[in-house]
């Protein structure tokens, strides 16, 4: 067998086993013909490891052993595995780093040159260079060739990215289309993209001479564009429409697209698209319209009250309609005198609705009579009630009468206005009566009850219970006195025969 093939086999065990040093220097002399004193090697080894010049001056004493740096190595301690893990997590760590920091790089690179996302603000608001539109620092126009219109857009196609720019100047109509090559702008000069274009909006658009395509478009600073504007005032008489503390005029050029309406129809409820440059309206559309909620029977609800979409307040005395736009509204209304009323009302522009307030669930009473009678009837507004239990009475005035027999009836007027009402009505009891009926022959005599005259007979007369003195007088007869007493309420007729007086006859 050769022999170096034996001494790598041999090395090869030194490194997996062999620590000791005195093996080591076993191994060495029977390869390297080192001196056998155990001493002098571990001396050669140490002064070996400490100075390179010391040990090239002992290898000019023995041959060249190819070997001797695997014989070091072998002698030294292996590597730990917490050594070689170490190693492994931050190499793999450094190449992950170095992998982001690609990924970044390359992320920021595709999007500096990509298109701009119509969805990104920050994107499309880049500052546009004004020799791309068309401008120069004083914005006249570079390209002579460029043919500049100011007006706004009447048609929008954003499938074939098509529009149709309506020149306030001459009237006339433009289409242009606006494909990837045209510059968009906004009137802040920030880039914009197609899907922020509609209806309505005032623009300059660049385009070149018989061409279908726009060179660029940009924003108009001097107009304005209201998408859905509310609480719009029209006067037909000057020809004006304010908005917002704003006045704007409109005349026969004004293009309005209202429907079935006429602008004196316009109400504050109608949602409208208001376009136009300073002062002038262009564009008028009815975005969408109003109906009518009209009131009936107001007077039967007491302090009311209508609460719209929880923030429009209105006070039900001084209305009998209201305007809200087309679509659902909530409703909630309230009154003293009614239980409050909450819904959800749609509102269509084609009829008005007619809400009655006089059906609306009233607050209700419960009414309880107190009274010093036991049998006893009880008449509220005509109708006869039982007092065996609480009466239930909507909120509001009636007229109350009580009466029972041998008592005198009462009537009052009382107004119901909470929850639980308890009415107190105590009776007087009236007086036993007795029916004096007298008559008398001849008839024409006064009769006196108690010294009182009280009529000529035939006559009828309502006296208490007890003794009365009746006393009867007639010309030419001769008067008459009794005590009479009355002790029940029944009637008591008398009829007396006068006597002549005498001394009539002596006369």
């Amino acid at each position: 067998m050769d022999k170096r093939k034996n001494t790598k086999f041999d090395k090869t065990i030194i490194r997996g086993s062999i620590k000791n040093d005195k093996v080591l220097n076993e191994f060495n002399m029977q390869h390297t013909n080192v001196p056998s004193s155990n001493d002098s090697y571990v001396k050669e080894q140490r002064v070996r490891r400490s100075s390179p010049h010391k040990r090239n001056h002992l290898h000019t004493n023995r041959r060249f052993d190819p070997f001797e740096n695997e014989t070091y190595y072998a002698s030294s301690k292996p590597r730990s595995k917490v050594s070689y893990t170490l190693f492994y997590i931050s190499t793999v760590l450094i190449a992950l780093m170095a992998c982001i920091f690609i990924f970044i790089y390359a992320f920021k690179t595709v999007l500096s040159t990509s298109v701009p996302n119509p969805f990104n603000r920050n994107e499309a608001s880049q500052p546009l260079d004004n020799n791309d539109i068309g401008f120069s620092d004083d914005k006249t126009v570079i390209d002579p060739d460029l043919i500049a219109i100011t007006g706004f857009i009447t048609s929008y196609d954003p499938i074939e990215r098509v529009i149709t720019v309506l020149d306030i100047d001459s009237l006339n109509s433009k289409t242009l289309i606006v494909d990837n090559t045209s510059k968009l702008s906004n009137e802040y000069d920030k880039i914009i993209v197609f899907s922020e274009l509609s209806v309505g909006i005032p623009v300059t658009v660049y385009y070149k001479q018989n061409s279908l395509y726009a060179h660029s478009l940009q924003k108009s600073k001097d107009g304005f564009n209201y998408y859905d504007a509310t609480g719009v005032l029209v006067n037909v008489n000057s020809n004006t429409i304010s908005y917002r503390n704003n006045t704007f005029k409109y005349d026969n050029n004004t293009i309005v697209s209202l429907g079935n309406l006429q602008l004196s129809d316009i109400s504050p409820a109608d949602i409208l698209h208001l376009s136009g440059y300073k002062n002038n309206l262009y564009f008028i559309k009815l975005i969408r319209g109003h109906g009518t909620l009209n009131f009936t029977n107001v007077d039967a609800v007491e302090n009311g009250t209508i609460e719209i979409n929880t923030d429009t307040f209105i006070n039900l005395n001084n209305v009998s309609f209201v305007d809200l736009p087309i679509g659902t509204h909530h409703i909630v209304i309230k009154g003293d005198n009614i239980d409050t009323y909450v819904n959800d009302i749609f509102v269509d522009g084609n009829e008005p609705i007619d809400f009655d307030l006089l059906k609306l669930p009233n607050k209700n009473s419960s009414l309880t009579v107190k009274t010093n009678v036991d049998s006893k009837i009880i008449t509220i507004n005509d109708l006869v009630y039982q007092l065996d239990e609480p009466i239930m009475l909507p909120y509001g005035t009636y007229v109350v009468q009580l009466s029972a027999q041998g008592y005198d009836t009462r009537t009052e007027s009382i107004t119901i206005d909470n929850e639980i009402t308890i009415l107190d009505f105590d009776l007087i009891k009236l007086k036993e009566e007795a029916t004096l009926i007298i008559d008398t022959i001849p008839t024409g005599a006064d009769v006196f009850v108690d010294n009182v005259k009280v009529g000529v007979t035939p006559f009828s007369h309502k006296l208490t219970i007890g003794e009365h003195l009746i006393s009867i007088l007639h010309l030419g007869y001769q008067d008459m006195e009794q005590v009479i007493l009355f002790d029940e309420p029944t009637s008591y007729p008398y009829l007396f025969e006068l006597q002549e007086n005498i001394s009539n006859y002596y006369d």
